[in-house]
């Protein structure tokens, strides 16, 4: 499959972005384990507070987890075309949506405080080259995918943890789970750059 057909696949999957519930759930899982913390605030659950940091997230779709997050400065990189309300919600939330490949993206001016990757590498066409442009343009990467599992639809890329320790020139936390519809074996880190 071309870079082109697994894209066509990934806007497929995600329809009319309606119903994100399943994504959302997983980055749970994800966030849980890169460190972020509920505020505890008494209305809202799920609530993050970035206290002011600018965060991009890298291939963050239609439902970012920049979503949840309070206080930040946020950005989404992303190469897919979703409905326009997805574009006007994160508009609302003052969060900027780029459409735009991780591959494709050079920052400019100052770093980001933080870049976020979760369950992105396996979609891309170049994973090392989308990882090169996320450790140059951020000051910390908090960073989450799957291990080991073969090409197919909408995702050519096999990530084993010696390719991303050696990305990342450190190495990763490895672990198999069963979460919130989060499944496999999985590769996970805060990284600081």
């Amino acid at each position: 499959m071309s870079w082109a057909e697994d894209q066509k696949w990934e806007a497929a999957y995600w329809g009319d972005c309606r119903n994100t519930l399943i994504e959302e759930l997983k980055q749970l899982s994800y966030f849980k384990r890169l460190g972020l913390k509920e505020t505890g605030m008494s209305h809202w659950r799920f609530t993050f507070d970035m206290e002011g940091k600018s965060v991009i997230d890298i291939g963050g779709g239609p439902a970012s987890f920049l979503l949840k997050c309070i206080n930040v400065h946020g950005w989404v990189i992303d190469p897919n075309c979703y409905p326009e309300w997805v574009y006007k919600r994160y508009d609302a939330a003052g969060i900027r949506y780029m459409h735009q490949r991780g591959e494709a993206w050079v920052q400019q001016g100052s770093l980001f405080d933080e870049v976020w990757m979760y369950n992105v590498l396996q979609h891309v066409d170049d994973p090392e080259l989308v990882m090169r442009n996320a450790r140059r343009n951020g000051k910390l990467l908090r960073f989450f995918d799957w291990l080991d599992t073969p090409p197919h639809e909408g995702h050519p890329n096999t990530l084993t943890k010696e390719l991303l320790d050696g990305w990342l020139g450190a190495s990763g936390t490895t672990e198999i789970i069963d979460e919130n519809d989060a499944r496999g074996f999985c590769y996970y880190g805060v990284f600081p750059q």
